[in-house]
């Protein structure tokens, strides 16, 4: 910040005040370690989230991420500090709704603990099933809706998502995402976790990745998603093979699996490598495409 008029030509610059830097970041992890008996959850994890800033937290299962929403959101005892700036809201792996309530009660229930004022996002009517339906008789993507719409609802500071797109359609995810982004726009910060990485990238600024506990890429989304690997499966057809398809430009591995070439690249590369191959006269319907995390091979053919 710059302060001008202190003399007659004079300028200094002037730190912000704490407040003022407090208020730009919404949560702060420090040196964060929980322990499940033997079992180390987190090991020396830190981040910081800036408001605004729509953040995805990727890894395998078990990798740490339920409990590093957990421990932010202040409901997991942990070393290390996770400090929360704002108002937060939580929506954990397996969120548990009242079965007898309707979707009405659930809804008029979250909204009376939170600061009066109007929603940030404003969710069409055809997300949430009828409002005297009970818990009971929803389905499971029904009763994500339901949990979302309470999460989401107000303007809270700082958003925790522990996998919120399980059991969503495509338009409820379409959805999903246009709320965080009225959030993001707001000033939340939002925190999305997912075992598949693919799951998170919509509209996220960076990525966190955790293995064992263990905080080990902290980078944008575009630098992320461009090391991201991917399988290509191209059909096996005489004269064509793992080897010749392995001298192909961005080609890390090849294997034969059945009636397919299973071809391993990552994402930045597979563009000039969907090109090499239709050069070499391969056609759109000889190929599948996959990212790894979610990846499987075509199957068998009769």
């Amino acid at each position: 910040m710059r302060a001008e008029g202190l003399g007659p030509d004079a300028s200094a610059t002037i730190p912000a005040p704490v407040d003022a830097v407090r208020a730009t970041v919404r949560a702060t992890v420090r040196a964060l370690g929980k322990r499940y008996g033997r079992h180390v959850a987190l090991d020396g994890v830190s981040f910081e989230l800036a408001a605004g800033e729509v953040v995805g937290v990727v890894g395998p299962n078990a990798a740490g991420k339920s409990t590093l929403l957990a421990c932010l959101a202040g409901t997991a005892r942990h070393a290390g500090s996770a400090t929360a700036h704002g108002r937060v809201a939580f929506l954990p792996q397996r969120a548990q709704l009242p079965g007898p309530a309707t979707v009405a009660e659930v809804l008029s229930l979250f909204s009376a603990l939170r600061p009066q004022g109007a929603d940030v996002a404003e969710l069409p009517a055809d997300f949430l099933p009828a409002a005297d339906r009970r818990v009971s008789q929803l389905s499971g993507g029904q009763r994500q809706r339901v949990a979302l719409a309470a999460v989401l609802g107000g303007a809270p500071d700082l958003i925790l998502l522990d996998e919120p797109t399980a059991n969503l359609d495509p338009p409820s995810r379409e959805t999903f995402f246009t709320a965080v982004e009225a959030h993001r726009a707001n000033g939340a910060a939002v925190l999305i976790a997912s075992p598949v990485a693919v799951d998170v990238l919509t509209g996220v600024d960076r990525v966190l990745v955790l293995e064992a506990g263990r905080l080990v890429e902290d980078r944008a989304a575009p630098e992320y998603l461009a090391s991201l690997e991917m399988t290509i499966w191209v059909r096996l057809v005489p004269g064509r093979s793992a080897e010749t398809l392995g001298a192909l430009p961005g080609v890390r591995r090849t294997a034969e699996r059945g009636q397919w070439i299973e071809v391993d690249t990552i994402e930045a590369s597979s563009l000039p490598l969907l090109e090499a191959l239709r050069a070499a006269g391969i056609g759109a319907d000889e190929i599948r495409i996959g990212m790894q995390s979610g990846a499987r091979s075509p199957g068998r053919e009769s």
